[in-house]
């Protein structure tokens, strides 16, 4: 068991796809550095010096782990698939190949909403890279660029420099690695991802938090505005009516400081800058965490047919 400062998003958010299969996660960030770091552990204790990756498809992530207690069933029902860890050799040309296919759906229109209609299982999640896609660009060649944490920039066409890639066996299997050379397992998924949370909480004394995505994967010729609107609805815990319009609520965006909004005759107003946010109640230890995303669609007034709000939960009686 072990605390959390703020969710770890993923899997299916707003009910309708999943979240890691079309934008960088924290939880997508999360799990792939528990892959580097065991792996780098692996590679140092095998005289390995390649470059350490840590790969995750976002069909392998299949929920959220929450706001506060986070047990090994939370873990087990994120990484529910029964994966195991490999660590493989991967050449550059190899790693763009799988960056590709996760990539081939993708598109952003106007406003900066990436394409969310197909979400694909193979899109990845990294660590130890940072990689530029662009939307826009034909299928297969819409990598611009992949760069290692120490600024080396890979080549597509490098066939020949050694990456040590720590990923699951379905990604091993199915996502563009299977014609590389494995070394060996780690163990189970959701074993590795729970003792490294563990590791990050001395053993679960401290809380873990991760606020926004690390900013892995970059979008090239962005379309997105520098902020957009978001509406969080104010609703009763029992569903009866009333009306919240012109209470002033305190909330905090991603653990900075709070700031009062006047709740309108639909909700909590705000303007955000673009990307990955969460918002919290103040006034309500109680009230679930809601989460936003410009570039997917999460959380924003216009939004596809279907879509589900989160929303806060307030007892009017706690307000008086």
């Amino acid at each position: 068991m072990a605390l959390t400062g703020a969710p770890i998003w993923g899997g299916y958010i707003y009910y309708d796809y999943a979240e890691p299969r079309i934008v960088e996660t924290t939880m997508g960030d999360l799990v792939t550095d528990a892959f580097r770091y065991y792996g780098q552990i692996f590679a140092d204790n095998n005289n390995i010096t390649a470059p350490v990756i840590g790969v995750e498809n976002g069909g392998g992530i299949s929920a959220t782990l929450p706001y506060g207690i986070v047990t090994r069933g939370d873990i087990l029902n994120a990484f529910n698939h029964g994966n195991t860890v490999d660590v493989i050799r991967v050449y550059p040309s190899q790693l763009y190949t799988a960056l590709e296919l996760g990539l081939s759906m993708t598109g952003q229109d106007d406003t900066g909403l990436l394409i969310r209609e197909k979400p694909s299982g193979s899109f990845l999640q990294v660590s130890g890279i940072t990689y530029t896609y662009d939307p826009a660009g034909e299928a297969g060649s819409k990598v611009v660029s992949v760069v290692l944490d120490d600024g080396t920039e890979l080549s597509r066409d490098d066939e020949e420099t050694d990456l040590f890639v720590v990923t699951n066996n379905y990604v091993t299997t199915f996502d563009g690695f299977n014609s590389t050379m494995k070394f060996g397992e780690l163990g189970g998924e959701d074993a590795i991802v729970m003792d490294y949370i563990l590791y990050l909480t001395n053993d679960g004394a401290d809380t873990l938090t991760i606020d926004r995505p690390a900013g892995r994967i970059v979008v090239a010729g962005d379309k997105s505005p520098e902020t957009y609107d978001v509406v969080i609805p104010v609703k009763t815990p029992n569903g009866s009516e009333h009306d919240f319009a012109g209470t002033e609520f305190e909330i905090v965006i991603d653990n900075e400081d709070p700031e009062e909004v006047v709740c309108g005759a639909d909700g909590l107003h705000l303007t955000v800058s673009k990307g990955a946010h969460t918002f919290y109640l103040a006034e309500s230890a109680d009230a679930v965490p809601v989460y936003t995303n410009n570039y997917s669609g999460s959380g924003i007034v216009t939004t596809a047919d279907g879509y589900y709000h989160l929303y806060f939960t307030v007892d009017p009686d706690d307000l008086k």
